[in-house]
């Protein structure tokens, strides 16, 4: 079960920072890549029957291999968290589900081509 999730998982990230679009000084990058990843994370649990403590605990393990500190990773995912059991509609809960969608494609070009393409409409639209 964690096995494929992780597969996945790591599939995603690595399209993502290998690119060469990416940029681990933006944090609008960073900010964008972790609640789509979150999303994407989620919309895998369902079909892998994880618990939500397991995926916010991989999720943050996960980006914090980007060498970002701690704590900034732990109060995003905690704020995604806190997000997916409100009804608050924003960019961030937009991210998510963006990734959420995703998580039974089994082509997931267009989702890492849309972490780039987000993440310059935020900067446009500051």
């Amino acid at each position: 079960m964690k096995s494929k999730f992780r597969q996945k998982t790591d599939f995603l990230f690595h399209q993502v920072v290998n690119s060469p679009l990416w940029d681990d000084k933006s944090e609008t990058m960073i900010v964008v890549f972790g609640m789509v990843y979150y999303g994407y994370s989620l919309g895998l649990s369902t079909t892998q029957g994880m618990p939500i403590e397991d995926i916010n605990t991989l999720a943050k393990r996960k980006l914090r291999t980007l060498n970002i500190q701690a704590n900034y990773i732990e109060g995003m995912i905690d704020y995604a968290y806190q997000l997916i059991q409100s009804s608050e509609n924003n960019i961030y809960t937009t991210l998510i589900e963006y990734g959420k969608s995703y998580a039974n494609h089994y082509e997931i070009d267009l989702l890492v081509y849309g972490i780039f393409e987000y993440t310059e409409e935020i900067k446009l639209n500051r």
